[in-house]
């Protein structure tokens, strides 16, 4: 990445215009790997802002060892955990954002997720005059109350009050479409889609072999792979059952030569959930569990096909993730997929197990090299379009930050 000047653009906040931009991002939570936490991580380790200029508040807790909040914390972040109990703010929590923003003379803030967007909201009327605010809308609207009651809520209020954010910035049109359709306002609205470094995110031999023999997987072995926490939204339910079908259709040599591997948070052997769906499915000799894994970048190369079952998304980390180390890719239509992949005729209705199965037991049939070909595609198509490079510049536009 080309290293290029960092200035301040001029406001009305008293901060020296000279001095390279501060930003004081808030989050919810940091004890994990989800998808808003990765992205927010990989902007501020590629930012051309220096990370002593990012300062992060945890509204609940950043976690240890390999989660997302310590792999922030060692960039030299400040890193502010506020730990914060239930769906409620305190008044002890909008004194300390409104102390982190004066004593660090930051003069953008950066919202990430439902929360903290609220939370800006009623922030706003004791910030310095010219803060700008920006909301950082990472999903697709719930669909009813029931479902998430508080954050139902929250996404109501937040229409009302759409216009008043400096910018909104989602990572689809899925996303930013669904929202205007329950009454938020597109007047600062921007899409923004993720991004991730194609040197990290990259075909490696060495993993492969090293990774498949760590869970005792043959080499000539054909491993499904599926990245995500074990959530309704991530369509566990419905892969299962595409599973079952599909392994119905093998003859007991494919069978055996068929792995099935996932991982996330309570993707688990342990999930009494999980076991009651593999009944007449693989047997224990052919799935890996794996849980939560920090090491995704290496560990999808072990895969030869990647699998996206969520029901809903705005656009999945885990779908460029794969495409960038050249696995074929069968995904739910949610979100943007349809615009990542290029590849409709690979791309099936979500909660739709048999079609799921169909597009498995195709891709499973043809020869290893045509598959290769589709991974090679994939990832061609990431490198061009969901660049690092090409997210950070984004954002650090739309934050105020400028290259001299």
């Amino acid at each position: 990445m080309v290293n290029k000047k960092v200035q301040r653009k001029q406001s009305e906040t008293g901060v020296d215009e000279a001095s390279p931009a501060k930003l004081v991002h808030i989050i919810t939570d940091l004890n994990g790997f989800g998808g808003t936490e990765a992205t927010l991580y990989r902007y501020i380790k590629s930012s051309h802002l220096p990370c002593e200029n990012h300062t992060v508040i945890v509204l609940k807790t950043a976690g240890d060892g390999d989660t997302i909040g310590a792999q922030i914390r060692r960039l030299g972040v400040n890193l502010i955990e506020c730990n914060q109990q239930g769906g409620f703010f305190s008044i002890g929590l909008f004194q300390k954002i409104k102390k982190v923003m004066s004593s660090h003379q930051s003069s953008n803030l950066c919202c990430w997720l439902y929360h903290p967007c609220l939370l800006s909201f009623l922030l706003k009327p004791f910030l310095a005059k010219g803060t700008k605010i920006t909301w950082h809308i990472r999903s697709l609207p719930f669909a009813s109350l029931r479902s998430k009651p508080q954050r139902f809520i929250i996404q109501k209020i937040l229409a009302l009050v759409s216009r008043t954010p400096d910018a909104i910035v989602s990572n689809s049109f899925a996303a930013r479409d669904a929202h205007q359709e329950i009454g938020f306002s597109l007047k600062n609205w921007q899409v923004i889609p993720n991004g991730l470094s194609t040197e990290q995110y990259s075909p490696e031999n060495l993993s492969r072999q090293i990774i498949r023999e760590e869970l005792a997987i043959d080499e000539d072995a054909t491993v499904l792979i599926c990245v995500g926490r074990y959530v309704p939204e991530k369509g566990y339910a419905s892969l299962f059952k595409a599973l079952r079908i599909l392994y119905s259709r093998l003859n007991a040599e494919q069978q055996s030569e068929l792995i099935f591997v996932a991982c996330g948070n309570n993707v688990t052997l342990e999930n009494a959930e999980i076991l009651k769906q593999f009944d007449n499915c693989f047997t224990a000799n052919h799935v890996r569990l794996l849980g939560k894994r920090a090491d995704i970048p290496k560990l999808l190369n072990i895969a030869d096909i990647s699998i996206l079952s969520s029901i809903s998304e705005s656009f999945p980390n885990a779908l460029i993730e794969a495409m960038a180390t050249e696995l074929a890719c069968i995904a739910t239509d949610v979100g943007d997929v349809k615009q990542v992949m290029d590849k409709q005729n690979w791309v099936v209705d979500k909660n739709d197990s048999t079609a799921m199965a169909d597009k498995l037991e195709v891709m499973l049939s043809m020869p290893t090299k045509e598959r290769e070909a589709l991974g090679k595609q994939n990832r061609l198509r990431v490198v061009k379009r969901y660049s690092i490079d090409s997210m950070v510049e984004s954002f650090d536009h739309v934050h105020g930050v400028t290259y001299g």
